[in-house]
């Protein structure tokens, strides 16, 4: 039987009398202050809050849809250090920027994701007081380059800087390398988001030599700024060396390409790896201008640990990627295989026992061909054992119910199944694996439009009195019908289970 619903915890019903109470808390200001005064200080009902609460409440409000001018007024003060306005940029304005600016000094995680009614004055007087934050989202806002020498020069604590959508230029970019060479400004700058940016590959290879930090950058092509590179060898722009540079190895943990924009060539590959041997993150979806030769390059990354490929242009199958597996897979925690075909169960078993999730995505493939040539090599090993996370998405395939059935029978880990249009996730293979793993791990169980399965399966799982399933979605399944549906519902609702269900 899945979990129960307990009680709403105090915190929880702490914050919903708060957020549900926020005009009895705002009377007193909206009704003898509010537009007869301005005020550069509050203090209010909620001054002796913590940041933590302060940002839960923000949450709610912005999850019930009733956040308010008047509430983040009253809301913000000098102990804030975490705060996300993403939610609600509709109310997010010049105004509120310069309300921020005055009273959250110790801000460290700010997040203005689409807050664009914001203009690039206001940006600048923000960045005089971000002198201790860590973490800055400025996806898709008017952030100017005023506002980004300012913080780039005075956040010597930051971490992660966001900048995606933003118009940035190389400019910027070599200023703050500039900075860094100093010594001054962001030297500790891990993470930078500058995709759909105007930023080039030369400005991009500048950040990767001067940041004596940074480990991730999200750019339109990573792989193609270190060819870039090789040919810019020796060359400078505004006192930043934009050539490859051989005498130490890049601080890159993450190689990402996810854009089918972007052309990523054999060689760019070879360059990226070699240049980034610290490398655990290697995301090729998506993009055209490489083969199977050019992949074959990703065995010197000794230290992957997340792979994700594509073979979207048909120039990589699963034949392709047995070698790489066979040497990166004992370390491999995420695989992720889209759009290629012959993919064989058994092989990934194999050679990535120690993945923790699994993704297989083949639905632009018109008919999609599994294959089970390794099957009788895995008889004695312990396949699947740490996996979580199992994520299969088909159009049409021929995966047999075999290997349906030893995916998830060897799963004993498993929380999250998700699986679109596959019909080896059927009655047969379902109760056949659940004779050898009970599934009391599963959390979440996805299903959408699985025409071989029916409702027994799924009553199963949920009846089973040491199961802890908190989300149960049937989508489209042809065979669970409305009364099967309506079946679990009452199920659910006689034992009060903690469960999340829908059915369509």
């Amino acid at each position: 039987m899945g979990r129960r619903r307990s009680a709403v915890s105090l915190k929880q019903i702490c914050i919903d009398s708060i957020t549900g109470s926020m005009d009895i808390w705002c009377e007193d200001y909206i009704k003898n202050y509010m537009g007869k005064y301005s005020f550069l200080y509050i203090i209010g009902p909620f001054e002796e809050l913590t940041s933590c609460q302060i940002k839960d409440i923000i949450s709610a409000l912005v999850t019930k849809r009733m956040i308010s001018k008047i509430h983040l007024n009253l809301l913000l003060h000098s102990r804030v250090e975490q705060l996300d306005l993403s939610g609600c940029s509709k109310i997010i304005n010049d105004e509120m920027i310069f309300t921020i600016a005055a009273r959250c000094l110790n801000i460290k995680h700010l997040n203005l994701t689409s807050c664009n009614r914001v203009t690039g004055r206001a940006f600048q007087r923000l960045a005089l007081s971000l002198t201790q934050a860590v973490s800055l989202n400025f996806t898709g806002t008017k952030c100017s380059n005023e506002a980004l020498k300012l913080i780039v020069q005075i956040c010597s604590k930051l971490r992660e800087l966001n900048l995606h959508g933003v118009k940035v230029q190389d400019d910027i970019m070599y200023f703050m390398c500039q900075v860094v060479q100093r010594g001054e400004g962001c030297v500790k700058l891990q993470s930078l988001d500058i995709f759909n940016t105007f930023v080039s590959g030369n400005a991009v290879i500048a950040i990767i030599n001067h940041l004596p930090e940074i480990k991730h950058i999200n750019w339109i092509n990573i792989f193609g700024a270190f060819e870039e590179g090789l040919q810019k060898e020796g060359h400078f722009e505004q006192g930043c060396n934009v050539g490859l540079t051989g005498d130490k190895p890049c601080q890159l943990r993450s190689l990402i390409a996810d854009s089918s924009f972007p052309e990523v060539t054999n060689t760019s590959i070879y360059l990226a790896c070699i240049h980034c041997p610290h490398t655990n993150r290697f995301v090729l979806a998506g993009p055209s201008g490489f083969d199977h030769t050019g992949l074959q390059h990703i065995t010197v990354l000794k230290h992957l640990e997340h792979l994700t490929l594509s073979g979207q242009h048909d120039t990589i199958n699963f034949s392709h990627l047995i070698k790489i597996l066979s040497e990166l897979g004992p370390n491999l925690r995420t695989l992720n295989l889209q759009d290629i075909d012959d993919i064989d169960m058994y092989a990934v078993a194999l050679h990535c026992p120690e993945l923790v999730k699994f993704t297989v995505d083949v639905r632009s493939l018109d008919y999609a061909n599994f294959v089970s040539e390794s099957e009788v090599r895995v008889q004695s090993s312990r396949p699947f054992s740490k996996l979580r996370e199992l994520a299969l998405y088909s159009k049409e395939e021929n995966l047999s119910t075999d290997a349906m059935v030893f995916l998830i029978s060897n799963s004993h880990q498993v929380e999250v199944i998700d699986v679109i249009h596959v019909s080896a996730f059927n009655d047969t293979a379902l109760f056949e694996a659940f004779h050898a793993n009970k599934c009391r791990s599963l959390r979440k169980l996805r299903v959408f439009s699985c025409n071989e399965l029916s409702i027994e399966p799924v009553l199963h799982v949920l009846s089973d009195k040491l199961s802890v399933i908190e989300e149960l979605r049937l989508l489209e399944c042809r065979n669970i019908s409305r009364r099967n549906s309506d079946k679990v519902a009452r199920l659910i609702k006689r034992e009060n289970l903690d469960v999340v269900y829908e059915w369509t």
